[in-house]
């Protein structure tokens, strides 16, 4: 019931969720006090990811410094900054299929508007 479903949510803050697996075929979950985030298990892939987090935040960095030059010559010249059809061949082309990727680069995108737009408008600021 509903009732019991917003019961149960109002625990999930204060406990660590486990999902098992009973034949392969039904899922419970399991609501325990134990906090499980420094599980020797875990380690080698936290680190990993860790690693994989800080390539990202570089890329990410040096993608940021591009998209402002991008952004500063479509201001100077007068090009759009919203290209959907850019993005769209960009896509296909990186031929990225999967939900989570594709959600991942279409907020990267979004955040490139955004800062795009910022630097047009401090550019144009600077315009007597």
């Amino acid at each position: 019931s509903m009732t019991s479903l917003k019961k149960f949510l109002t625990l999930l803050p204060a406990r660590q969720i486990t999902a098992k697996t009973i034949s392969g075929k039904i899922f419970t979950i399991e609501l325990t006090k134990k906090h499980t985030e420094d599980h020797p298990s875990l380690q080698p892939f936290r680190q990993a990811l860790k690693e994989i987090d800080r390539s990202i935040a570089d890329l990410l960095e040096k993608r940021k410094e591009m998209i402002s030059k991008i952004g500063e010559i479509k201001c100077e010249q007068a090009i759009p900054i919203i290209q959907p059809t850019y993005f769209e061949q960009k896509l296909k082309t990186l031929r990225i299929s999967d939900d989570y990727t594709r959600s991942v680069f279409e907020e990267i995108h979004r955040c490139s508007i955004k800062e795009q737009i910022k630097n047009a408008v401090k550019i144009l600021k600077l315009i007597p």
